[in-house]
């Protein structure tokens, strides 16, 4: 093969991007839930391995400027690109470092947080023991390590669209004519297939998958000469050969067997923790995972106790469809927020989720929640004073219940957001320079959010120091000079404009 990776990282930019599930926010709640006790976040040290061009920790130093960040990246291009934005943004708590992570030693210091993320699968075995004894030797005691990789048996399927791919394309060396080739021969034998086949169904979906796909994922994912996917279970034995336990996942659905098909459940209930997990991969097809480890003498409380909540601020996981929920109506409700489906016929539950939609992007106490949803119901007429379950205590039971279903977010750290648009609407310097320079900008919930041309105009001119009429009247100015190229289709009102970021947490109050 002539796609050896030490040759091509520097000729195909890797897509980093923000990636919200391994943000240590997440982290550090799961191990407050868990029963650890790790390092504030603010005070954190935080350690991103295979960082590319800081997408993903770049965001995390600009809301916690006291805690300290370090990015290691092989591709000399990617650090020095990430490195003129810091440089940019004249943030000082952050650094990135073009290093091997074989070079890594106790040397470099304790990290409270470790991520690695796109790493694990795509680098050769011997490099995967290194980053799991990075993930032992520079953890602090109360540290948690975030790794991502390919899983199977969903990775069976697609390992058979990557050989495929591979072996059309073997004889090139241009990284750009192998992805335009390899896109070819997929669509070709996914048409071709023999009718009404299983073969064909499963061709279909890839070609799907792969149509929504850039390039650059294309190539490390399907024509590197690098992809391990492996069992959940080998990952486990992996980890506790460095002596890393399974602290849990970093998708909260993924948690307990509620993710199984609810038939399933109760076969799986009485498993041991870990068999669980293998065998909801076996009956999801799980092609990818992000499991969070920690020092193996930790002794972890895997009960998830709602008793913790009191001290946590909670939000939605996912942006809400925007509904006025019947509060006291019998009948049960499906409330959709990101892609997540929550279903309830209970009032007191229902207001509690009302009232996280109409606070989202932000976030609330317990305490909070608990006296909303209250008020709520009395001024729908529900007899709150009659009802036995309605204690600060069972709305946490309520809190807890969705949060393992994937549809709230926990932090002790909240991000900063708005939840109205102000007259002098602000986004962070981070936000506007990321939207004069490129079409997407990293949100408050650490989220990569695309900006089309309007947008990019108008979060780039959000300082905090220009109300609404200078906003518009700039807005108009430069659709007037052709600046911005408009069709009808495509006009949209500033007051759209700004609720369409404030609802995707890209202003800050």
């Amino acid at each position: 093969m002539k796609d050896d990776p030490s040759n091509t990282v520097n000729q195909v930019a890797y897509p980093g991007a923000s990636h919200r599930m391994s943000h240590p926010r997440r982290l550090e709640a799961l191990a407050i839930l868990s029963g650890m006790q790790p390092k504030p976040l603010p005070e954190a040290r935080v350690l991103e391995l295979g960082c590319a061009a800081g997408r993903n920790l770049v965001p995390q130093a600009c809301a916690y400027p006291e805690a300290e960040f370090l990015g290691v990246d092989i591709s000399a291009a990617q650090v020095a690109e990430g490195q003129a934005v810091i440089k940019a943004l004249e943030i000082s708590n952050i650094a990135l470092r073009e290093a091997n992570v074989v070079d890594i030693d106790e040397s470099w210091g304790q990290f409270d947080y470790i991520l690695c993320h796109g790493v694990y699968s795509w680098v050769h075995p011997e490099i995967q023991d290194h980053l799991l004894r990075i993930c032992r030797q520079n953890l602090s005691p109360q540290g948690v390590a975030y790794v991502s990789y390919n899983v199977l048996p969903g990775w069976h399927v697609r390992s058979i669209t990557r050989d495929l791919m591979r072996y059309h394309t073997d004889e090139l060396s241009s990284p750009t004519e192998r992805v335009v080739r390899a896109r070819a021969i997929l669509g070709f034998v996914a048409k071709h297939a023999p009718m009404e086949s299983s073969y064909k169904r499963v061709l279909a979906e890839e070609v799907n998958s792969v149509k929504l796909s850039d390039d650059a994922y294309l190539h490390y994912e399907f024509l590197a000469s690098e992809n391990h996917p492996c069992y959940f279970h080998e990952f486990i034995d992996r980890a506790a050969a460095h002596e890393l336990q399974y602290l849990g996942d970093a998708n909260s659905a993924r948690l307990t067997v509620r993710a199984a098909p609810q038939e399933a459940q109760a076969a799986l209930a009485n498993l041991p923790m870990l068999r669980q997990q293998q065998y909801m991969d076996f009956l999801l097809n799980t092609t990818f995972r992000r499991t969070l480890l920690c020092h193996a003498d930790i002794n972890l409380e895997r009960r998830r106790s709602s008793e913790y909540l009191h001290r946590f601020h909670i939000g939605l996981s996912g942006r809400p469809r925007r509904v006025q929920l019947d509060l006291v109506a019998a009948d049960p409700v499906d409330v959709v927020i990101g892609n997540n489906t929550v279903s309830s016929t209970s009032p007191f539950a229902k207001a509690g989720l009302q009232h996280l939609i109409n606070v989202y992007p932000g976030t609330v106490t317990l305490a909070e929640l608990h006296k909303s949803a209250v008020e709520s119901l009395e001024e729908a007429g529900f007899p709150v004073l009659d009802q036995p379950s309605m204690e600060v205590d069972d709305m946490a039971a309520v809190v807890m219940e969705v949060y393992l279903g994937g549809a709230i977010e926990l932090s002790l750290h909240p991000p900063e957001v708005a939840i109205e648009v102000s007259n002098r609407p602000l986004a962070s310097p981070m936000v506007r320079l990321q939207a004069s320079t490129q079409g997407r900008a990293v949100s408050q919930l650490h989220e990569t959010i695309g900006l089309d041309p309007f947008r990019r105009h108008v979060v780039s001119r959000l300082d905090g120091e220009h109300d609404l009429d200078w906003l518009w009247r700039d807005l108009a100015s430069a659709v007037d000079k052709g600046e911005i190229d408009a069709t009808p289709n495509s006009m949209e009102s500033l007051d759209e404009i700004l609720e369409w970021c404030r609802d995707r947490a890209l202003l800050i109050g």
